[in-house]
């Protein structure tokens, strides 16, 4: 699909008017675009695949943000303060931590 930038200031056509000597001009057609300093381009698509590992190590990075994210539970029960509102904090964690070592036994095994 093509999409349209001016030569000149790189901005881009929003695919609804343009203005030109101060006019606002709607649905403009290519040749008004053209002539008002437009160019046509054909926009990069990307067509990365991640690979197994790629995927493997964005996990991984989900895991230990979710895992930094309620090491203000374990401070809590370590301090010993009442952890009955979080009942399964600490199996929850645990799964977390098991399947990032999984995950780290896989990348050592696929290199």
């Amino acid at each position: 699909m093509k999409q349209y930038r001016h030569k000149k200031t790189g901005e881009e056509y929003n695919g609804k008017s343009i203005v030109v000597d101060n006019k606002r001009i709607i649905n403009p057609t290519e040749k008004m675009l053209m002539d008002a300093g437009y160019e046509a381009y054909e926009p990069v698509v990307n067509t990365y695949e991640p690979t197994e590992e790629d995927k493997a190590r964005q996990r991984m990075a989900e895991i230990q943000a979710e895992l930094a994210s309620t090491d203000y539970l374990a401070l809590k029960a370590y301090e010993g303060e009442d952890m009955s509102e979080y009942p399964d904090w600490k199996e929850k964690r645990a799964a977390l931590r098991e399947e990032y070592r999984e995950l780290e036994s896989y990348l050592q095994i696929i290199k």
